[in-house]
């Protein structure tokens, strides 16, 4: 019958499931950083932790690797006889440096080849205890090797080399070979050596994502120094719950009497061997994941926040750099628009009478648009003949055809002249955000264009400048032709017009019918006509001008206003908008990291619970 699935099996799996996804949000953040001096070292990192944090999340039930670490002659073999209950290591008083090749104790059951370790260098002692079962048990080599305490290494002993700081270098080479290989480091002192350097060291630099015990030998001999040990450690980031005083020496030769051991060494080992359980190790290794990954955030975290200031410095300068070069765009784009009044009325009567679509006066002002001024009008008056009055009149449609095609160029050609400000003061600008870029940890050669490139960047902000103002124009336009000149006011111009063509009409048939026929007078000739002509075009030109009045009423108001909506943003388009663009991936990355900082605190708050029984200590400071 299978095992029944209980709920702290459903909450394990789930906690599994949660750091799994952690993993690979972690992944995907690590993968999507953006180049940056904190970013490309975070990416260095990374390729070195998460070796360790798969080899964590694949060897879940493998038996726990237990490195015994500590300095010459604090009792650290000692302690490894008396958790087995046997003298199996080299202890002090036989010689020092007591381990200078790694001791590993194993139980039968358990392979230790997946140490890969050099037999040569190491001592294996298959030992059938049952505190072995879950455990691998490894004395590491002392890092602190004295020049009065050393003795030759076999391997230094068939060449007949004698060098004392030879041989704390080998033992320091062989600990850093052991030490990536535990999971579970007990670091031993005593009231002498408890702040040594070279373990102090060697312990920080392994410390992250393995939990450690701390243990204070010769206690029957030594002063209780636990309280300055623990401050000394919680200084340097570790997490200290509780630190062990035992007395290795009496607890082994109790155990030679098969006695068992007692007081705070019976707790270690209660310690050591609950936690080392299936459920244990699998929740020890848990935990050491979540501190590797904390450690590593923390690590990237205090990196960028040195750099970021650096950061919000160039942000603040791209932003003061757009604003001095957009003002500059601004006042003259808004003194441009001004001038171009001419463009700006003729856009606007073109749209009210397109809106309109009928009318004499409509048409009226669709030719005075078309001719564009009164001379040919009056060339047409004083040539008196036919002849000249057509050559007046093709000279008048060509000058028509040729305002139009101004009209049209004049968009486009003005603001590619002259965005109000020149290659030089973009160089310049561009110069001062390379210098704050660079020392806020940015490569600038991508970011920013060439001085070969200026021109060409200036010549495309042109043309998108160009296309969005006239999008706007377009949209003023239509927006005042449809709101003051509507069907009402149309009518109404239409009937002002009509007024004085059909006072000059009733005077020619009043003429011909009445003066001509009844009072013998003369029809009135070409003269009266060119006049009547002439009076109906200066009377259509002040109707005109009434509208155009209308329409241009609050034009420069709505002037500036569309040049604001325009905005930097739109305005400046391309210039400065990558280095802009990578402030701010930089800025979200950033924000990433405290999210996924909460969210492994979370998880290790989880794994570790709240009620404050996780005995063993860990280092969580950077």
């Amino acid at each position: 019958m299978p095992p029944r699935f209980t709920i702290d099996d459903w909450q394990q799996q789930q906690q599994l499931a949660d750091f799994d996804r952690l993993i690979v949000e972690l992944r995907r953040w690590v993968d999507e950083l953006p180049p940056w001096e904190p970013f490309d070292r975070a990416r260095a990192l990374w390729k070195r932790v998460e070796p360790r944090l798969g080899d964590l999340q694949v060897n879940l039930d493998r038996v726990l690797v237990v490195g015994v670490v500590g300095g010459t002659g604090v009792g650290k073999s000692t302690l490894l006889n008396a958790l087995v209950g046997q003298r199996i290591c080299e202890a002090g008083e036989v010689r020092r440096p007591t381990t200078v090749h790694p001791v590993v104790l194993h139980h039968p059951s358990v392979d230790p080849s997946f140490l890969q370790l050099d037999s040569s260098q190491t001592e294996l002692h298959a030992l059938a205890i049952p505190l072995l079962e879950n455990m691998i048990l490894v004395d590491c080599p002392d890092p602190d090797t004295q020049a009065s305490d050393t003795v030759r290494p076999h391997n230094q002993a068939a060449t007949g080399q004698d060098d004392s700081a030879a041989t704390g270098q080998h033992n320091r080479d062989l600990l850093r070979r052991v030490l990536p290989l535990c999971d579970v480091l007990i670091h031993v002192g005593t009231a002498q050596k408890y702040k040594t350097e070279a373990v102090s060291a060697e312990l920080l630099a392994h410390a992250p994502g393995r939990q450690a015990v701390f243990v204070q030998t010769h206690a029957t001999t030594d002063a209780d120094i636990r309280a300055d040990w623990q401050q000394h450690l919680e200084a340097q980031g570790f997490e200290v719950p509780i630190v062990f005083r035992v007395d290795s020496e009496a607890t082994l030769q109790a155990a030679e009497r098969n006695t068992p051991p007692t007081g705070e060494f019976a707790e270690l080992v209660d310690l050591l061997r609950t936690e080392t359980a299936q459920r244990g190790r699998q929740r020890i290794r848990r935990a050491s994941a979540l501190d590797l990954i904390q450690w590593y955030l923390q690590n990237v975290h205090s990196e960028c926040e040195s750099k970021y200031p650096q950061i919000e410095e160039l942000s603040a300068a791209i932003a003061t750099q757009r604003a001095q070069l957009f003002n500059q765009v601004r006042g003259r784009l808004e003194d441009q628009l001004r001038d171009n009044r001419q463009m700006w009325r003729q856009r606007l009567l073109r749209q009210a009478t397109q809106r309109w679509g009928w009318g004499p006066f409509a048409a009226f002002v669709r030719l005075t648009l078309s001719a564009g001024s009164l001379w040919p009008m009056l060339a047409m008056w004083r040539s008196r003949t036919l002849p000249g009055m057509m050559v007046a009149g093709g000279m008048a449609a060509g000058k028509a055809a040729f305002d139009q095609v101004r009209e049209s160029l004049a968009g486009s050609a003005w603001l590619a002249a002259d965005l109000g400000f020149s290659e030089a003061d973009l160089i310049q600008a561009q110069s001062v955000l390379a210098g704050q870029a660079q020392r806020a940890g940015l490569d600038t050669r991508e970011l920013l264009a060439r001085p070969a490139a200026v021109p060409a960047a200036l010549d495309t902000l042109a043309r998108q400048l160009h296309e969005r103002v006239e999008r706007g124009i377009e949209k003023a336009v239509d927006l005042r032709a449809r709101s003051r000149s509507g069907a009402f006011f149309h009518f109404l111009l239409e009937l002002l017009f009509a007024i004085l063509p059909a006072l000059l009409l009733g005077r020619l048939a009043y003429n011909f019918f009445y003066e001509h026929n009844w009072q013998n007078k003369p029809i009135y000739g070409i003269e009266f006509l060119i006049q009547a002509i002439l009076w109906i075009v200066v009377w259509g030109l002040l109707l005109r001008g009434l509208l155009s009045a209308r329409l241009q009423r609050g034009l420069r108001r709505d002037i500036s206003k569309m040049v604001d909506a325009l905005g930097t943003e739109q305005t400046l388009g391309p210039i400065f908008a990558d280095l802009a663009s990578r402030c701010d991936s930089i800025s979200r990355e950033v924000d990433g990291i405290e999210r996924l900082e909460h969210q492994a605190k979370k998880l290790s708050s989880e794994v570790l619970g709240e009620n404050g029984t996780w005995q063993l200590g860990r280092l969580r400071g950077v």
